[in-house]
């Protein structure tokens, strides 16, 4: 349902090579990970539940170029605007390196400040883990957690 609410940006369209693998990759990912991808890329929990929702919500989805300079496509996170629901996709030279830099852009904590600790996907997981190491003082304020 995403894709027929997808517009493209910046010369890239449905048949764009990296539009191309990012729908393959999408189609692969599990429940929880398309979870996080629209989280990611909307800040939102949920997709409207249907066609109509969308249109009434004038929601929609949009891929467009990465515009940050680098040398190497391939080491860039993708990078979202979750106020416009707009996704900038790196030219990824394969479906496979595409995959692995979402899963990492997607997986990394953005609700954080520091938006760099690892989510655990487990729903399952009931392990607690600290936000400092032994080695770091925890601020006076957050002793009584």
């Amino acid at each position: 349902m995403l894709q027929r609410h997808t517009r493209y940006s910046g010369g890239l369209n449905e048949d764009s090579p990296r539009v191309k693998f990012l729908w393959q990759v999408l189609k692969e990912l599990s429940e929880t990970e398309k979870l996080r991808f629209v989280k990611f890329c909307w800040g939102q929990e949920r997709l409207p539940a249907n066609d109509e929702e969308f249109e009434r919500t004038q929601t929609r989805f949009m891929i467009k170029p990465a515009t940050y300079a680098t040398n190497n496509p391939n080491t860039a996170l993708p990078k979202a605007d979750t106020c416009f629901f707009n996704l900038e996709l790196p030219n990824y030279s394969s479906k496979e390196i595409l995959k692995e830099r979402l899963l990492l852009a997607i997986n990394t904590d953005c609700d954080s400040i520091n938006a760099d600790q690892l989510i655990n996907l487990d729903p399952n997981a009931h392990h607690h883990h600290d936000r400092y190491s032994e080695f770091e003082e925890v601020p006076e304020d957050e002793d009584d957690e």
